[in-house]
Order: C-alpha cells, then sequence, then structure tokens
C-alpha cells in the first residue's frame, strides 16, 4: 500500500501532462476506497504488520515518514500502538495471567497449615524467608513480564530480513513463551484474510456448480468439483502433465515399444475378428 501510494504521489508531479493527469486520477481511486492518510484502512492491517518481527513498529513508522509529515506519522503511531495496547489488555483480561501488587505470606505454608500476610508478625519467625523472598522477586518478575510484554516485543531486536523463506507463524510459535499474550493475538489477527477476493471467487465458483437444475449435489461432492476446477486450471500443475522431463519421455518411449505395439496388434486383431 505504501509503495503504490509513494509511486502516485511520485508520478503525480510529473512533467508529462498524459502521465501526471493519469497518477492524480488513480490517486483520487487510491483515496476514495484506502483514504488520502489511511483513515479508511481497518487498523488491524497495521498491527499484523507490527507483528512480523522483520518489521515491528520501526517499519511502519518508515513508511509513514515517506509519505506524510511528522506530525501525522506520529499520530498513526501512536494510534496503532495505542490499538496493539488495547488488544493486549483485552487478551490479557481473559488469559490466566493475573497481576500481583505483593506476595502474601498466607500463601507459603510451615507445615501448621496457618499463614498470615506480611504484615503478620506472629509466624513471621516460622517463615523461611530466603524461600518467601525468592517467590516475591519471580513474582515480581511474572508481573513486570505481563505488563510490559508489548514494550519488550517493540524494544527486542528485530529478525534477520535477509531469510527469504521466512514463516512468521512458525517464528510465533517457538517464540511464544517469550510474548504469551502477544502471541495469542498473533494467531488471531494474522489469521485474517487480507482481502475477500479468494472468498467472492470461491462463492462465484459455487454458483456456477449448484444451479437450479443442479441442486441436490451434497458439500462433499461440491468441495471436489471445485478444488478440482482450481487444480486443472493451475499453471503448475499443468506444466507438469505437458511437458515431462527428458528422462520420463524416454522411459515413456521405451514402455511404448516394448508393450505398445502387442497390444495394438492384439486390438487390430479383435476388431477383425
Amino acid at each position: 500500500m505504501a509503495k503504490v501510494l509513494i509511486h502516485l504521489k511520485s508520478l503525480a508531479t510529473s512533467s508529462d501532462d498524459l502521465l501526471r493527469k493519469m497518477a492524480e486520477k488513480m490517486e483520487q481511486k487510491f483515496a476514495k476506497y484506502w483514504g488520502d492518510s489511511f483513515d479508511q484502512v481497518n487498523m488491524l492491517l497495521f498491527v499484523a504488520n507490527v507483528l512480523d518481527p522483520r518489521c515491528k513498529l520501526e517499519f511502519v513508522t518508515f513508511c509513514f515518514s515517506s509519505m506524510y509529515e511528522s506530525r501525522k506519522v506520529e499520530e498513526l503511531k501512536s494510534n496503532i500502538k495505542e490499538l496493539l495496547m488495547k488488544l493486549y489488555n483485552s487478551y490479557i483480561g481473559g488469559s490466566d495471567v493475573r497481576n500481583s501488587g505483593g506476595v502474601c505470606f498466607g500463601d507459603i505454608h510451615d507445615g501448621s497449615g496457618g499463614g498470615a500476610c506480611a504484615g503478620a508478625s506472629s509466624s513471621i519467625m516460622s517463615i523461611d524467608l530466603f524461600s518467601s523472598f525468592k517467590m516475591m522477586k519471580q513474582s515480581s518478575n511474572d508481573d513486570i513480564s505481563s505488563k510490559n510484554d508489548v514494550e519488550k516485543y517493540l524494544t527486542d531486536a528485530n529478525e534477520s530480513t535477509s531469510n527469504a523463506h521466512f514463516d512468521i507463524l512458525t517464528w510465533w510459535k517457538l517464540n511464544g513463551h517469550r510474548y504469551p499474550i502477544l502471541s495469542q493475538i498473533a494467531k488471531d489477527v494474522l489469521a485474517i484474510p487480507v482481502s475477500t477476493v479468494a472468498s467472492e471467487s470461491a462463492f462465484s465458483t459455487g454458483g456456477c456448480v449448484l444451479d437450479p437444475f443442479r441442486s441436490s449435489l451434497t458439500h462433499k461432492t461440491v468441495e471436489s468439483l471445485i478444488c478440482t476446477q482450481n487444480w486443472l486450471r493451475s499453471t503448475l500443475l499443468g506444466e507438469q502433465i505437458i511437458q515431462p522431463t527428458h528422462e520420463e519421455t524416454e522411459f515413456y518411449e521405451v514402455i511404448e515399444a516394448e508393450f505398445g505395439r502387442p497390444i495394438v496388434a492384439q486390438q487390430e486383431q479383435a476388431a477383425e475378428e
């Protein structure tokens, strides 16, 4: 989207009148569907870019900075981060992560089944203070980690962009323990189709398969017909069938030379009889 808008803005200042007018009309069409400053775009699209560990918020901000003035860039950046924090707070409210204000000694049993909070002095001497301190530190670390999950992700180093076969879903699967809440957000956000073209095409194809004269097909049959049509029209599949390798061609020629002629002769003899 950023590339398209950058090119349109560049071409709109071209010295070529025809090219400039065409670019201006295309820019108007772009603004109609995407907004002049992405104000009509679903912000989850930007969140999906932020959840790409190769990009994060810096890449989105960099793209904006090449298109808009600094004030607008900061506004968009703030809106994206605010939305991400809202998602985080929403997810953390329904997760098992719980914020704790401190350690209660009542949770630490001394063998008698009793206990009191930190302010109680009656049983403090019977408690292992080192163990209590260790639990307090662990609770504090977990609390900080859960509160700053977004900040931790955004401040961590970006993944390298040199890997052409980078799989973002695998990355989140392997690093989900580092960002437990964000990994849940990524699982849901990255599953959203970026376009409805594929869905509309499937429904259009389904309308051709199921018509008033053929309306009693089961859903499995319809799925098989649509998928088979897609596979048959696939360029890759067509190349594999129409253009066999040289070794395959030689193999088929040998098979035909050894077995093809007797079969043909038998068929001709049977036809004469």
